[in-house]
Parts: structure tokens; sequence; C-alpha cells
């Protein structure tokens, strides 16, 4: 659907939905969509496609997937998932190091109230 007004309307930046950069703003050619612009994005094998004129209308209600540098960003994710990983295994032996000290603490101080009672 070609808007009359959409050859000279304003158009904003758009944010990639994947989030990696912003869309590029083109303009159509095409005899049922001339001089109609839209927003695009061609990283990867992914291609994002949407009217500018139809963003316009959906307006807060816009929600688009996108996968441009899907595996790029896979690849990072896991990268992040497991120096996670490694870092709550850290932790976790940490927390079992200050358990057996606190524990041992308790003892000894356990020990001291006895043995000041006992004198």
């Amino acid at each position: 659907m070609a808007s009359s007004g959409s050859s000279s309307m304003k158009v904003p930046p758009l944010r990639r939905p994947c989030g990696y950069g912003w869309c590029d703003i083109l303009t159509s050619h095409t005899t049922n969509n001339l001089n109609r612009k839209y927003y695009t994005c061609k990283k990867g094998s992914y291609n994002f496609f949407m009217w500018c004129d139809d963003f316009f209308a959906l307006g807060s209600s816009y929600s688009a997937k996108c996968e441009c540098n899907r595996d790029e960003m896979m690849h990072k994710l896991v990268e992040e998932n497991e120096i996670l990983r490694k870092r709550v295994q850290e932790l976790q032996l940490q927390l079992e190091k200050k358990t057996r000290i606190a524990a041992t603490l308790g003892r000894v101080i356990s020990t001291l109230t006895i043995e000041e009672a006992d004198n």
C-alpha cells in the first residue's frame, strides 16, 4: 500500500530489531511503490524489510525480529554463558570454603565458651 505522502515524509532512523546497529533507509523505484521509503538490513543471510509508512502506522506496537549476525551473536552469547558458568563455579567454591570456615569458627567459639564456663 503506497502512501501518497511517503516520498516527502521525514524518516527517523530505526534501530535494527536485532539491536546490531541501524537500518538503512532506501527509496523504492518500482512502479507500484515509486519513491516510497523503506527500512532494510541485509547483514548476513537475513534480510529485514519494512515500509517506513507501515512503521509509522504501527507506532509503539512495532515488534519485529531480526537475525542479523545471528551466528556472531550466538557465538558471543555462548562465550558469555561459559564465562558466567565459570564465575558461578568460582563463587560456589568460595561459598563452600567460607561455610567451612564459619563452621570451624563456630566449633572454636563453642569450645572456648565451654572452657570459660568450666573455669
